[in-house]
């Protein structure tokens, strides 16, 4: 019996697996932020309704500094260190670069330091944290969207992004060339006593001298730029294919089991508001413009009694540092002679 009860199961297991493949599932996308301040870990999930770009980006930056600024009094530190994936379309790109600058330029922060980790060498802590998902994941299920935020800590959905590439268009200069260096900086530049600018500086790696690149910006940011804030991005609910979901929801049905239908239920109401906001363009762009908050015009200035602050050159934390020397240190090989071993004296 034991054995045919296990054939059985297997059955049944092979059934569902050929019922229901991976282009059945809805998609979701977890970016994630690690705060070394403090070492905490700020997750954001989304369903592949928005572009994953610049916007996204810089979307999680201000939310993820409008928290840590909500922590204290001088909870945002006068120079900010950024590490991030090499990748043009989401991280090296000239919004991104920008956006830095307009945070030197509201002295929201003195100096900001953007690095980027060798091609092909980008399996860092922030890709070790992600390990943590898949192991939680391997011991509970996830049946619906609420309960994939309840078992991962720290994690929110996305539920609006801000177009701030179309808001900084405006305000950019010409650039080229700038996916190339590995490092950046974002600064200050004193120009006479009670004057300066912020300017741009680039280095292909550290062994390499600073080069200036001017400034990104033809308009410096003032508080009626910044407090005008953007429209969303138009969330692209096509990507779900609301056309097949309703068979995909009855497929599913077998993995929810009969004990709850409350997830059956979740995503039949899921499905229902996904194709009443898509019914026109101004039910989207209100479902699109939900639940997004404009954080930059809130972030938190400089303190006046900080002073202006010496520009940080190289000062890296100890774990950083010896990854960079690591990272950069020239191979050593050394070859040695054997030892000749003694020999007994023949009688």
């Amino acid at each position: 019996m034991g054995k045919c009860h296990g054939y059985r199961q297997q059955l049944v297991a092979n059934f569902i697996f050929q019922l229901i493949t991976t282009q059945d599932l809805v998609k979701t996308h977890i970016t994630s932020v690690i705060e070394h301040g403090v070492f905490g870990r700020h997750s954001f999930i989304d369903k592949g309704q928005f572009p994953h770009d610049s916007n996204l980006t810089i979307s999680v930056l201000t939310d993820v500094l409008w928290t840590i600024s909500k922590k204290g009094k001088k909870a945002l530190p006068p120079v900010l260190f950024l590490q991030a994936d090499n990748c043009w379309r989401e991280n090296k790109n000239k919004y991104v670069l920008a956006f830095c600058e307009v945070l030197v330029s509201l002295e929201i922060f003195n100096e900001i330091h953007f690095c980027f980790l060798y091609v092909g060498h980008t399996h860092e802590d922030i890709d070790q944290s992600f390990s943590t998902v898949a192991k939680v994941l391997l011991e509970n299920d996830a049946q619906t969207l609420p309960d994939l935020i309840n078992l991962v800590p720290g994690l929110s959905e996305i539920r609006g992004v801000p177009d701030f590439r179309a808001w900084l268009t405006p305000l950019l200069n010409n650039v080229s060339g700038h996916t190339k260096p590995l490092q950046y900086k974002v600064l200050h530049n004193q120009t006479s006593l009670n004057t300066s600018k912020v300017d741009l500086f680039f280095r292909g790696n550290s062994d390499q001298s600073w080069k200036s690149m001017g400034s990104l910006l033809n308009t410096k940011p003032t508080h009626r730029i910044i407090s005008k804030r953007t429209e969303n991005v138009m969330a692209d609910l096509e990507s779900l294919e609301l056309g097949t979901i309703d068979q995909r929801i009855k497929n599913w049905r077998i993995m929810f089991g009969h004990q709850d239908d409350s997830s059956l239920r979740w995503w039949q109401c899921f499905a229902e508001e996904s194709k009443r906001v898509s019914e026109t363009d101004r039910q989207l762009r209100q479902f699109s413009n939900r639940g997004s908050r404009w954080h930059l015009a809130k972030l938190p200035r400089c303190h006046a009694e900080d002073g202006v602050v010496p520009p940080v050159e190289d000062v890296l934390g100890p774990d950083l540092q010896k990854m960079l020397d690591d990272e950069t240190a020239e191979p050593q090989v050394t070859v040695t002679g054997r030892k000749k071993q003694k020999t007994a004296p023949r009688h």
